[in-house]
């Protein structure tokens, strides 16, 4: 039995396997190319001075190689132990929470007044007077663009969870 320009169906067959296995060899090969590029455009930390991220998934802090952001990742009130600050006060929560904002940008050369914009989430709308003085106290007048967000549950069980922007060189 013949395939098309005249081969046999079974050298056929074996000239289609080997053209799928190039394609997949070659879309593998894109793919570490596209790894590389990605890696090579951001760089992960995890500085020491704070609680590692409790999922191995995600980083305390990206920052972008082409441009001078940084983004530290969602900060619960974790202690250098990795145990929740407070005893279930929400301003000691944020107290620890900022702190290792703090500690996470220092690592990178950079300071609380280079934050562009800090999202906080609570577990409590009602919390935001509780957390303010914290806040006051890390921020000055003309602080970072804010956003706060009222949600069901945080990791942990915490009540405050802070995450943040900043332009750092």
């Amino acid at each position: 039995m013949c395939g098309p320009n005249g081969r046999s169906t079974i050298s056929w067959t074996l000239a289609i396997c080997r053209s799928d296995r190039a394609l997949r060899m070659r879309a593998g090969l894109i793919n570490r190319i596209e790894w590389i590029i990605m890696n090579f455009r951001k760089s992960t930390s995890n500085p020491s001075a704070v609680a590692a991220p409790i999922r191995g998934y995600y980083s305390n802090a990206v920052k972008l190689m082409s441009g001078p952001l940084l983004f530290v990742s969602g900060q619960l009130g974790l202690g250098p132990d990795g145990r929740l600050a407070g005893d279930g006060d929400v301003a000691a929560e944020a107290e620890q929470a900022l702190r290792n904002i703090e500690l996470i940008l220092r690592a990178h050369g950079a300071r609380m007044d280079d934050l562009v914009k800090v999202t906080v989430y609570v577990t409590s709308i009602d919390y935001l007077d509780a957390i303010e003085p914290v806040r006051t106290r890390y921020f000055a007048l003309h602080g970072p663009a804010s956003v706060i967000v009222e949600v069901s549950a945080l990791a942990l069980g915490a009540k405050v969870e802070i995450e943040a922007i900043a332009a750092v060189d």
